[in-house]
This record gives C-alpha cells, sequence and structure tokens, in this order.
C-alpha cells in the first residue's frame, strides 16, 4: 500500500512538471519569420523604420501575399513592451466588434492571442514573450492566414 501511495505520488509530480511545459510556447525571432515566410511565397518588408519613435521596438516585418492580406511581426527589446502593445491593439480591435461577431482571447505563462472575426474583417494578435504577431485583414482570407499562423506556431 506504501508503495503504491508513493507510485502515484511520483506519477504525479512528473505529471505537474511535464503539464507546464506545454502552458508556454516557444517564440521564433525575425529571421525565422523572414524564412517561413518566403517558404510561404509571402513578400517580405522591414518597416522597422516607421516605428523609431517607440524606443522599445528592435525590428519590425511586415509579410504580404498578392491576394491581398499580410502580417506584421514585431520584435520588442522586452516582454513587457510587447504586453503594452498587445493590450492597446486588443482595446483597438474590439472597438470593431458588433454584438453578432465572433472574438476569443487567451493565454497563459509567456503568451496570449486575441481574435475577432468580423462580417468584413479578421483580427488576430499574438504575443509570445516580446515578439508580436498582428493581423487586420479582409475575412475571406481568414482560413489562409491561420494556416500561415499554424506554420510559424503562434
Amino acid at each position: 500500500m506504501r508503495i503504491k501511495k508513493y507510485f502515484i505520488s511520483i506519477l504525479a509530480i512528473t505529471l505537474l512538471f511535464t503539464l507546464t511545459g506545454c502552458f508556454s510556447k516557444e517564440k521564433i525571432n525575425s529571421k525565422k519569420f523572414i524564412d517561413i515566410s518566403k517558404k510561404e511565397k509571402l513578400t517580405i518588408y522591414e518597416v522597422t523604420t516607421q516605428f523609431k519613435s517607440y524606443d522599445n521596438v528592435k525590428k519590425v516585418y511586415a509579410a504580404s501575399n498578392l491576394r491581398g492580406w499580410g502580417i506584421t511581426f514585431f520584435e520588442f527589446k522586452n516582454s513587457d513592451s510587447a504586453e503594452n502593445i498587445f493590450n492597446k491593439k486588443v482595446e483597438e480591435f474590439k472597438k470593431n466588434k458588433s454584438k453578432n461577431d465572433e472574438d476569443d482571447k487567451s493565454g497563459i505563462r509567456n503568451y496570449s492571442i486575441y481574435e475577432l472575426t468580423t462580417s468584413n474583417n479578421y483580427y488576430y494578435i499574438s504575443r509570445v514573450d516580446n515578439t508580436l504577431l498582428i493581423v487586420d485583414a479582409d475575412s475571406t482570407h481568414k482560413k489562409e492566414i491561420n494556416s500561415f499562423i499554424e506554420k510559424i506556431k503562434y
């Protein structure tokens, strides 16, 4: 009986440590964002200079395709800056929400996600540590955009 309790305790502790790893995401850097975007045949633009008034921004890249949608990837100097911009963008996106629109917000540990689909637009923002991915596109591209987001695991 004592061995059984000991075994269950060890199993519970092991499970706890295993699951805590599942609640965080691995961030990507600008190079990986560019590499994946190129593989997906997106055109990449470095737009960091457009954000030079923000001293907390390290790099900013925009990726777009010929079908009319784009994604912006930010790398900040620290996680607090990314989280602050994430919260501001969520509030900005929520202004476009009507009562019949679907939205979802989630986050644990080092990441946060907000998604809003309106009748015309698709908004998606994801923060992982000090990085941010922002989408503001026509809702007809949602499936295609989500496919890209899955590839970069954001």
